[in-house]
């Protein structure tokens, strides 16, 4: 029995091997500890160090005895061997990079083992290894090109829209610049301090109406509040210059923003037009069943405003 385990490490360390391997001769030194244990075992009626009997006990027998120092030293040998056999088909089993795999299947009276080359499985493992680290790669080459094209897509539409906010503006973009330049000439400075209330009015449409058509452009309905933040600039810049204005909105539907840029199209030809002749502007913003109702009432003289018809027509608001 004690020779078992001995045999099956000559066995395990000869796993994975060609069939004319042989061991080599430090490793039968693994047999001394056990024929010294067996003889030990065999001899034990001349020393009692494996198993005690009673003193003055004539017939030994196994019912009455105990266990030596040298049985617990057997024990732990083989416990040595068990433990020396399972790690090495462990490691011949497991070790990374090995083209062997250690295969077993139960027969009568125990198990056959053999040793499969895995050479051929190890390699397609690589090559499909490798082609996943190529399709990563693409992969990472296709996101960023992607990136690249949103973000090239949208500084596109950003200058689309700004472009587009620039034509729709012209006007009052040359009326600034007009402006900035009566400034830097004039010496007198109230007629200077007059000029900045005018860039003032000037500035606040151009502000409000690139926000409207940003927004507009995002969504074609507008909260009903943005009239209120829209004209009120303007309105607040125009009483810096001196104009005693007043603001009626009676809208809680969401507005169309092009109906609402419209209006503030509107309003600002009507302030450009009169604003070195009024006094006084009330503009009234009422929702109707069929649209909105809007009118600016100022104390500019009837002329400036006389192609009111033809613009409010055009835009389909009364």
């Amino acid at each position: 029995m004690m020779f078992i385990p001995l045999y099956t490490s000559f066995v395990a360390l000869s796993m994975g091997k060609p069939e004319d391997y042989r061991l080599p001769g430090w490793k039968f030194l693994l047999g001394i500890p056990t024929a010294v244990l067996f003889l030990l075992v065999i001899f034990n009626d001349f020393h009692q160090m494996v198993f005690l009997f009673p003193e003055g006990d004539v017939a030994w027998s196994d019912k009455n005895y105990e266990y030596g120092f040298l049985y617990y030293v057997v024990i732990g040998w083989l416990v040595f061997c068990g433990v020396f056999i399972l790690v090495t088909l462990y490691r011949k089993c497991r070790i990374p990079g090995s083209r062997k795999r250690i295969s077993s299947t139960p027969i009568h009276g125990g198990y056959v083992v053999w040793a499969e080359d895995m050479s051929p499985l190890l390699k397609v493992l690589s090559e499909l290894k490798e082609v996943k680290e190529n399709l990563e790669d693409s992969n990472g080459i296709l996101e960023e090109e992607n990136a690249v094209k949103a973000r090239e897509a949208h500084i596109l539409e950003q200058d689309r829209l700004y472009t587009m906010i620039q034509n729709e503006t012209r006007k009052q973009i040359d009326l600034m610049d007009q402006l900035i330049s009566q400034v830097e000439k004039e010496i007198d400075e109230e007629k200077q301090i007059c000029l900045l209330k005018k860039m003032l009015v000037i500035g606040a449409y151009l502000k409000r109406r690139s926000n409207l058509f940003f927004l507009t452009d995002k969504t074609p309905l507008l909260d009903p509040k943005e009239i209120w933040l829209t004209f009120g600039e303007s309105i607040e810049k125009l009483e810096m210059y001196g104009v005693t204005c007043g603001l009626d909105v009676k809208v809680t539907s969401p507005v169309l923003g092009i109906h609402l840029m419209t209006m503030y199209d509107f309003l600002e030809e009507i302030i450009e037009r009169s604003l070195d002749c009024m006094t006084t502007l009330i503009a009234c913003v009422i929702e109707k069943d069929d649209g909105y109702w809007f009118t600016i009432n100022t104390d500019a003289p009837s002329c400036i405003c006389n192609d009111r018809k033809r613009f409010t027509k055009s835009s389909g608001i009364t």
